[in-house]
């Protein structure tokens, strides 16, 4: 009886130690999956920060790009405005001179109308010489051609204002 009592009660602790070990072991083999498992989530949380590191990196140059640009097209911007003023200030004074211009020929074509120039015959005989006629002939028609001359620059001046007005 006695010899049986043993063997019963090493036979029962053996069962439960293998029971105890066993259910260890599965614990030990669900850790080392949760810890294979935990390690595949932070490798691919790594994976996925690298890429948006990478990402965050080509927005940062694609932003600087875009600043740069910009940048130059604001100087482009300030640059033309200057040129816009320039131009302006260069057709007020175009104009200025175009009303110079108009107002000194119409004095001049008032005068001429006012003080008419003779014929060469009406010259001879107030002059009383050939000479005098001769210098009056060449001093009316050197008056003629710089009229013609600031009629030609009036004309200029009116189409350069027309081309710096478009």
């Amino acid at each position: 009886v006695l010899v049986l009592g043993f063997t019963s009660y090493a036979a029962q602790s053996t069962e439960g130690i293998q029971e105890e070990i066993d259910e260890q072991q599965e614990k030990i083999d669900q850790t080392e999956q949760e810890i294979q498992e935990t390690a595949d989530k932070k490798k691919k949380l790594e994976e996925a920060k690298a890429g948006m590191e990478s990402y965050l990196a080509d927005l940062n140059k694609k932003y600087a790009s875009l600043s740069e640009q910009i940048e130059d097209l604001n100087n482009q911007i300030a640059e033309k405005e200057k040129e816009i003023e320039q131009v302006q200030a260069d057709l007020e004074e175009a104009k200025q001179i175009e009303e110079k211009q108009y107002a000194d020929m119409k004095t001049r074509i008032q005068y001429m109308y006012e003080n008419p120039v003779g014929n060469l015959w009406m010259d001879l005989l107030e002059e009383g010489s050939l000479s005098g006629a001769l210098n009056k002939a060449r001093y009316a028609a050197s008056i003629t051609a710089y009229d013609r001359q600031m009629m030609d620059d009036y004309i200029a001046q009116k189409e350069a204002i027309a081309d710096q007005d478009a």
